[in-house]
């Protein structure tokens, strides 16, 4: 049996800048506070060439950092886009993206996380046991 954890789940208006113009669309970000360093983002199908959703995990800390100055090394950059705007820039094996999204709801979403987390106590909260038993790499708070 896994312990139960309330899920922190958003949905923000994201904006894909693209070679001839602008795509606007909707991300689910999602916090679990099973595994407390983590942001997950799900972008839609609609924009991969595969057609599959986009996953991507983002450190709570890279996020917050990237409200008011640039962050992140290799794959993931963060950083505000003037004073109104957060812009991402993700790199894979097949290419790049550049979006943004409106820094408020991006802000409030954070603040809600260390709420129910506080900086400094993510190892302090985490039933690390009842995660790890049973051999299990998925997680189990993971919604579907």
């Amino acid at each position: 049996m896994y312990p139960v954890y309330p899920a922190i789940i958003r949905t923000l208006d994201f904006t894909l800048l693209g070679p001839i113009a602008p795509i606007g669309f909707r991300a689910r970000l999602v916090y679990l506070p099973g595994n407390p360093f983590c942001v997950r983002a799900c972008f839609p199908g609609t924009l991969t060439v595969d057609g599959a959703d986009a996953r991507w995990e983002f450190s709570r800390d890279l996020l917050t950092e990237g409200l008011t100055a640039a962050s992140g090394e290799g794959d993931v950059h963060v950083g505000p886009v003037g004073a109104q705007l957060t812009g991402f820039h993700l790199r894979t094996a097949l290419g790049c993206a550049e979006l943004t999204t409106a820094t408020g709801p991006l802000r409030a979403f954070l603040r809600a996380t260390y709420e129910l987390v506080p900086r400094g106590r993510e190892r302090l909260d985490v039933d690390w046991d009842g995660l790890l038993a049973g051999g299990r790499t998925d997680d189990p708070q993971e919604p579907r």
